[in-house]
């Protein structure tokens, strides 16, 4: 069995992979439902269980602790793969991060919200740039913080430069190569170029790690 991090980190990557590549092949200046639908056909590539637009139910809670259903959404995209789920919200702007933040944070609480609704702990809330960017933007959300975590692909990669990319033969070989040389998980970040969290899930796929092991 695999830890919730190393899957909650997997699935975050197999969606910032599948925004960067759906991204790349259409170009910005599409719908958010054009995005939507080229999402869930690359993350089902990917492996993945994918429902879109799936409706949520918001309730309200009277002072006698009665739960009455006053409204509903819809979730672009819900994900499941293996034991771990995600949602996705697309948005097709001018930006999301470094704007205007009382009008950022909106679709962001709203996502926040969408998770404490279906009892669900990841969410990313992704723009696709219109005029063009080099890459998506990601935001993270869950439902048990406060906090406005917000990131896109090209920021990570200053500090990780492989960072969501593909893993190849040769960098599997060489991981495992390195790994039983006794390198631990941060001195494999710096020589992959990779988060932490990302050289950790692929010990585990690759059988070299346990998912207790906490190095």
């Amino acid at each position: 069995m695999r830890s919730m991090a190393s899957l909650r980190d997997e699935i975050g990557q197999q969606i910032a992979e599948a925004a960067k590549r759906v991204y790349a092949k259409l170009g910005a200046g599409h719908d958010e439902a054009v995005y939507r639908e080229a999402m869930s056909v690359e993350l089902q590539e990917r492996g993945c269980v994918v429902k879109t637009e799936m409706p949520v139910t918001v309730k309200y809670e009277t002072t006698e602790g009665k739960e009455v259903a006053v409204g509903s959404g819809r979730i672009d995209l819900y994900i499941k793969k293996e034991d771990e789920q995600a949602i996705v919200e697309i948005k097709a702007v001018l930006s999301l991060i470094g704007q205007n933040k009382r009008w950022k944070l909106k679709p962001h609480v709203q996502l926040r919200r969408y998770l404490y609704a279906l009892h669900e702990g990841t969410g990313f809330l992704i723009n696709f740039p219109f005029p063009p960017k080099g890459e998506p933007e990601i935001i993270y959300a869950s439902d048990d913080s406060n906090e406005y975590k917000a990131y896109s692909v090209e920021e990570i990669r200053r500090k990780y430069p492989n960072a969501y990319a593909k893993w190849t033969d040769e960098e599997e070989r060489r991981l495992r190569t390195e790994y039983n040389r006794g390198k631990v998980i941060n001195e494999l970040a710096r020589t992959f170029g990779r988060k932490p969290g990302a050289i950790r899930s692929r010990l585990l796929r690759l059988g070299l790690l346990d998912f207790d092991d906490h190095q």
